[in-house]
């Protein structure tokens, strides 16, 4: 027979899930198709778990789950995807089948083969959970159920493939929640795993923005993927808990840390193991909310976890008068006091991270008389303590923690304890009552947006994307002052040790002030912020702020912040994000200590690596960071979008402090020059091939053949993604970018290019990286071309046709992203792979509600189709921001758009709009229509014109030849002009450095880097001729501020002198000047 269907043991090599089992334990099945030739439609019987004899009751469903297996070995990919055409069918007594009855399951997909492989719901290599309502077959009686599946069309003409059941029953549909946090699934985007992800996510307790979290671990001895919904199942294929525990994680990739764990013992002795002590529970008897996680573990055990600002607390529920519990951390790097029977029943430690992460100081009380305490050997960290239980049978552990002392952790617990009790009843134990003071908490975020017309799973999806949003970034100031009169400070972590750490206090430097952390801005800026800007945008100033505080302090923002830096992404982002909210009105941050922030970012070398700009002579001096820096181009890129961000800022703050500000004339300067920079994604433009690629040392491109370069090769000059993915990365110059890809037609016709071509995923195109990494197979089972939508580069790409007028096409494409690609709350899955610190949350939320942030520092907001009916948006000041969806569900092009009544024809709307409240009715049509065809979103550069940098126009071979001189006290002149800038020449009072072009040269802007952080004061000249006397001033400084060694600054030369251009140029220091570099900036 074509179909066979048998007992097996489960697929082999799943990414994300136990091998050789299913999602859960029970019988799996394996169907395959072998030897059909034709199109055809195959059945064969299948068992279920079912009363055949009982009919089907009220609200009951269809349940199964199924694991087509990628064929990746097919030559043509698309084929690859053959098995995902399944689905189970049922058959009644009285000749009807389920199919016939038009049921379709929660993603509104037919209960039909065909449909499900049309559908695009099902993904191949994953478990996948199918559910159908039985409304339509309420007191029928079942007959059999049957496994269909469908062949397809095929490009090798081979019809086989082959896939997996997992268990298949009809039970009662689970009922619907009633509060907003309880449609929140924590879980959501933890059935992942290092080689394949769903979101990356451990199902964290917490309160907003909080301190500390509480989460579950299935793997107790690692940092970074410690939960997972069921990479970590036992052999039984249950998975288990092994401690529930303090956490820090921002992600698995940057890894946890402070993590201090307790776990309840099932016997009469305590077991210290972590593998062996683990206790086994049911995804279904799993609560999993932002305010409280709940487990029933095997052994009559009862487990929960909740929040605080700086404490966990934990309490667990035992079938006996007593009960153990094992304290414990990941490794040795730490310490614990554990209570004794006769004394207090408290316990103290400290938690050392296994890399650079402060030192965190614990402080517990246990609310029950402690009987007896054990240490496992000569563990320093590692221990149990008995506890004798009253008629509750429960214990309640409060983890308390400080990065400053063990004093503090109490104090910290009793902050908590106050704030809890003071917003809800006394009457409630301390676990319940800060676990209703965290429900509040987020109970007020979540309702920030409502919708009508979602199904269950787009609520679930909307209600977690808030959660995600509002979990991160966290706050790292503790309150050493009063409840009343709070006074923060923090444990510093940009300066090292000043001295050892004790067993109670930090080695540290102790500042006052607020700090934030957990968060990665490259990761971050496209979504997460200007969420939370439009939102919450008090909040977010104030949690700004505290990311400029990593410049007061440590002298740079961090790119990645986990605590402190770490290296990781390109592009110093943080910049763009300052710009955009200061521009945006957020208050609550010092907006020229953030644009100090970015100025240091864009014009000073840092010697540590995970701080500044890497390769930001090059890029400054050169126009681009060439390939000696990894990813060199990619940096040469985010630091164009940054420099944008920069410019605006410059000019914001330009034009809104007093008038007699000392810093109006660098402003101006940094706006033109920074303006300019924006532009500087061109230099690694490649129109010969038509991608951006990096360049060598010497200028040249990487590959210099054309016939060599093959865009879906993945790393080398890009971030996490391949000559596709960065194509259309310049987000803030959408129109520049259409005229280096031949104009508006020619960049739509690149980017039906990219959605037709499909990514393969495979071992050929993994490029510079040595195993094909996760995001390569994520952006292949988009099954959306070279999309790879969780990654954040490809983020804005659908969004790009706005700058074609075929908005239609973005319309369709989102479209489909939001109905296909955020499947699988049910089962941990839910986004198409990473959620970094809420960026793919952010997304969704943007992109279902129609208005998505294009271009950065813009403050406007592209339109498309909503995905709901209507969603209610929750603004400052008590405003509701509505937008309403008229016509058929299925129709996603938009045919009108009214504003508060008013027709809309622009493709663009402005924050300032957005925060009004207006009412948007967004009226939908089957067909693509022409609505604001007419219409682009803001760019950098003007339409129909090419973009526009200015470089440098002196040349290092010329003025190695001659073309530069200097009268100096030491140093070479040549080195002034060597685009290196790693050279001082010393000028005394008098001294100069001059410069002979070869041709006539405009100047209109000029850099100076001087190489002390000092004042100085220079003079600079031009000449029209080539030889004598003849100098003209162009510009004169006088105590010009370099606020760091190193610095290049730009300054605006006369230009109502020698409008014609001038031969030559010299500097004439007026006061000792070191110097390192010059530049004549121009057009080009």
């Amino acid at each position: 027979m074509p179909l066979t269907l048998h007992t097996a043991q489960g697929p082999t090599d799943p990414p994300a899930s136990q091998p050789l089992h299913g999602l859960e334990p029970g019988p799996v099945l394996k169907y395959r198709v072998e030897g059909e030739t034709k199109l055809t439609v195959l059945r064969a019987p299948i068992t279920i778990l079912f009363d055949e004899s009982a009919a089907i009751l009220p609200s009951s469903e269809l349940r199964y789950d199924v694991f087509p297996l990628l064929d990746s070995e097919r030559t043509n990919i698309r084929d690859a995807y053959a098995a995902t055409a399944v689905a189970i069918d049922l058959v009644f007594r009285d000749g009807t089948t389920l199919s016939g009855l038009d049921a379709v399951d929660q993603h509104s997909v037919a209960v039909d083969p065909i449909a499900q492989y049309d559908s695009k719901t099902i993904q191949a290599s994953q478990w996948n959970r199918k559910r159908v309502a039985l409304d339509a077959a309420v007191g029928k009686q079942l007959e059999r159920a049957e496994l269909v599946v469908a062949t397809r069309s095929s490009s090798d003409g081979s019809f086989d493939f082959e896939g997996f059941i997992g268990t298949a029953t009809i039970e009662p549909t689970p009922p619907e929640p009633v509060a907003p946090i309880d449609w929140v699934r924590t879980t959501r985007g933890s059935h992942s795993s290092f080689t394949y992800s769903r979101g990356n996510t451990v199902p964290l307790v917490a309160v907003p923005h909080g301190g500390v979290f509480g989460a579950p671990m299935t793997d107790a001895r690692t940092t970074d993927w410690t939960y997972t919904y069921a990479a970590h199942n036992r052999e039984d294929g249950r998975p288990a808990i092994q401690a529930l525990a303090t956490s820090h994680v921002p992600s698995p990739w940057i890894q946890d840390r402070g993590v201090f764990q307790i776990m309840p013992s099932g016997g009469a002795e305590p077991i210290f193991d972590a593998r062996l002590r683990a206790l086994g529970f049911d995804h279904h008897s799993e609560t999993d909310r932002p305010h409280r996680y709940s487990v029933a573990l095997d052994g009559g055990i009862r487990a929960e976890v909740t929040a605080g600002m700086w404490s966990v607390f934990v309490r667990l529920t035992f079938p006996g008068s007593t009960g153990w519990f094992v304290v414990d951390q990941v490794d040795e790097n730490g310490g614990l006091e554990l209570p004794t029977p006769t004394g207090t029943p408290t316990m103290t430690g400290f938690v050392d991270g296994s890399d650079e992460s402060p030192r965190m100081f614990v402080f517990a009380t246990i609310d029950r008389p402690v009987l007896d305490v054990r240490r496992d050997g000569d563990s320093k960290v590692r221990g149990a303590v008995c506890v004798a239980l009253d008629e509750t049978q429960s214990v309640t552990i409060a983890i308390s923690t400080s990065f400053l002392s063990t004093g503090q952790a109490a104090r910290n617990l009793a902050f908590d304890l106050e704030g809890a009790e003071a917003s809800v009843s006394k009457r409630h134990g301390a676990f319940d009552a800060i676990a209703a003071s965290a429900e509040g908490q987020w109970s007020e975020r979540l309702a920030i947006v409502e919708v009508d017309g979602a199904t269950t799973d787009q609520r679930t999806t909307v209600a977690s994307s808030l959660y995600r949003l509002f979990l991160y970034p966290n706050t790292a100031s503790e309150n050493v002052g009063t409840q009343a009169q709070p006074r923060y400070r923090y444990a510093s972590p940009f300066h090292g040790l000043e001295s050892p750490h004790t067993p109670t206090e930090t080695g540290l430097r102790l500042v006052d002030g607020t700090l934030s952390v957990n968060n990665g801005f490259w990761d971050t800026y496209r979504t997460v912020w200007p969420a939370l800007g439009l939102l919450r945008p008090d909040e977010a100033g104030k949690l700004l702020d505290g990311f400029v505080q990593h410049y007061r302090d440590g002298g740079w923002t961090s790119r990645w912040t986990a605590p402190g830096p770490v290296d990781n992404m390109t592009g110093t982002t943080s910049d763009v994000i300052f710009a955009d909210a200061i521009k945006s009105g957020l208050t609550g941050l010092n907006a020229l200590d953030a644009y100090d922030s970015a100025l240091h970012n864009a014009t000073v070398v840092s010697s540590d690596p995970r701080v500044g700009r890497k390769g930001v002579r090059s890029q400054t001096f050169r126009g681009f960071t060439d390939t000696r820096v990894s990813e060199g181009m990619s940096w040469t890129i985010d630091s164009a979008i940054n420099d944008y961000g920069i410019g605006h800022l410059a000019l914001h703050l330009q034009n809104t402090l007093p008038p007699d500000h000392p810093r109006l004339e660098s402003l101006a300067a940094d706006a033109q020059y920074y303006s300019a920079r924006a532009a500087r994604y061109i230099t690694v433009f490649d129109e010969r091939i038509g991608f951006f690629q990096g360049r060598n040392d010497d200028g040249t491109w990487r590959v210099p053949d054309t016939s060599d370069y093959d865009p879906a090769q993945w790393g080398y000059d890009y971030t996490e993604t391949n000559g596709w993915g960065t194509a259309f990365t310049a987000p803030h110059d959408g129109t520049g970018l259409a005229t280096l890809h031949g104009g508006p037609a020619a960049l739509e016709e690149k980017l039906d290019l990219f959605f037709a071509t499909p990514e393969t995923g495979r071992n050929n195109v993994k490029g510079s990286y040595d195993i094909t990494i996760h995001e390569m197979a994520e952006a292949r089972d988009v099954r959306m071309g070279m999309l790879g939508l969780s990654n954040q580069p490809a983020h804005h790409i659908p969004f790009m046709y706005a700058f074609t007028g075929a908005h239609h096409k973005t319309q369709a494409i989102v479209s489909e992203a939001l109905r296909r690609l955020f499947l699988g709350s049910e089962i941990g899955q839910g986004y198409p792979g990473d959620e970094d610190n809420g960026e793919m949350s952010a997304w969704y939320l943007f992109a279902a509600l129609g208005f998505y942030p294009l271009v950065p520092v813009s403050g406007r907001f592209v339109l498309t189709t909503p995905l709901f009916e209507e969603a209610r948006v929750r603004l400052p000041l008590g405003r509701v921001l509505t937008v309403r969806r008229k016509g058929n569900p299925d129709d996603y092009y938009v045919a009108g758009v009214t504003v508060d009544g008013e027709p809309w024809h622009e493709i663009e709307i402005a924050r300032e709009r957005l925060l009004k409240g207006p009412t948007i009715v967004v009226t939908t049509s089957s067909e693509p229509t022409r609505w604001a065809s007419g219409t682009v979103p803001t760019s950098h550069t003007p339409e129909g014109q090419r973009p526009r940098t200015r470089l440098d126009k002196t040349s290092p071979a010329m003025a190695a030849k001659g073309a530069a001189t200097a009268t100096a006290v030491s140093g070479d002149a040549a080195d002034m002009f060597d685009d290196i800038g790693e050279h001082i020449l010393v000028l005394e009072p008098g001294g100069s450095v001059c410069y002979t072009f070869e041709k006539v040269t405009p100047v209109g802007l000029y850099t100076v880097t001087s190489a002390m952080a000092a004042k100085a004061s220079w003079r600079v000249e031009g000449s029209e001729a080539l030889s004598g006397d003849g100098w003209h001033p162009l510009d004169e400084q006088t105590n010009a501020t370099f606020t760091w060694a190193g610095q290049t600054r730009p300054f605006i030369a006369k230009p109502d002198v020698l409008p014609g251009g001038i031969r030559r140029v010299r500097l004439v220091a007026t006061a000792a000047l070191d110097l390192m570099q010059i530049e004549i900036l121009a057009d080009s």
